[in-house]
């Protein structure tokens, strides 16, 4: 049986009460109601990469079997070849009811090549500021809004670099809406489905982490989330990735007492100043 068109799905809103069941109990395993909301997106996501994965498998197959009948429909004379009457999927799409915000054109570039990306970029500001100055000459020369010490520039984003917000000063709430949105962005940049996956679960892993409530614990996931996926982005690029999905406590660990020195230093430093 050939796998459901997943290409029209649209993501449910799970803040409605027909999902009140499925939020509560995560609400019960001590998220907020924020949170298990986002819980329940991510997984949509995550269901739904591998649907679309299933259905480009089966439209591949039947690209091949068309291609195969084309090869003997060659020797048949042209007056005798049944006229095309099949018709192209798209036509069964309707518009979408929601048009989200995109990043820049050069962001996605980068992320075809699978080179690491800020974050900020797929912010609300980032997208904002990138749909105001986005353009492109017909030499396919891509500008973006380059941060300066003066303010905001135009310049070739090849020839310069953004000041971009590194991800691990962002806020939480930034860094939530962010991620879902790269995420969306990185089945369109041709993406594999388990290296999507991957990054999905290595956030849900951080988001019920329990170093969160202790001491530097925020601090510490911002700065592995940041450091992680950077070292994993650069080793997926050449090759050699790992497991993100795993948090690794030692390095966890690691970062906390690490941030933790660096203000115990201010702070001593701050005191002879004075």
């Amino acid at each position: 049986m050939p796998p459901r068109n997943p290409t029209t799905d649209v993501e449910p809103d799970f803040g409605e009460e027909l999902w009140d069941g499925a939020r509560n109990a995560i609400i019960e395993g001590g998220k907020t109601a924020e949170q298990a909301t986002e819980i329940l997106r991510l997984a949509w996501t995550a269901r739904h990469e591998r649907d679309l994965d299933l259905w480009n498998e089966h439209l591949q197959q039947l690209r091949t079997e068309e291609g195969e009948n084309e090869q003997v429909l060659e020797i048949i004379p042209e007056d005798a070849q049944p006229t095309e009457t099949e018709m192209p999927d798209w036509l069964d799409r309707p518009t979408p009811s929601f048009l989200d915000i995109r990043p820049a054109r050069n962001v996605l570039k980068r992320l075809e090549k699978k080179e690491f990306v800020e974050l900020w970029h797929f912010t609300v500001e980032g997208c904002r500021i990138a749909a105001a100055v986005d353009i492109a000459t017909p030499a396919n020369t891509t500008f973006g809004l380059v941060g300066t010490d003066k303010g905001y520039l135009l310049q070739d984003v090849e020839a310069s670099s953004t000041k971009a917000i590194n991800d691990e000063y962002l806020t939480w709430n930034q860094l939530t809406e962010a991620k879902t949105r790269m995420i969306g962005c990185l089945r369109d940049c041709k993406w594999k489905s388990y290296e999507v996956e991957q990054l999905i679960l290595f956030y849900l892993s951080l988001d019920v982490h329990p170093i969160r409530s202790q001491p530097y614990g925020m601090e510490a996931i911002m700065r592995y989330q940041d450091r992680v996926r950077r070292d994993w982005t650069a080793r997926l690029s050449s090759g050699a990735p790992y497991r993100i999905s795993e948090v690794n406590e030692d390095l966890m660990k690691e970062l906390r007492d690490e941030i933790k020195n660096e203000e115990q230093a201010t702070i001593s430093a701050d005191g002879v100043a004075s």
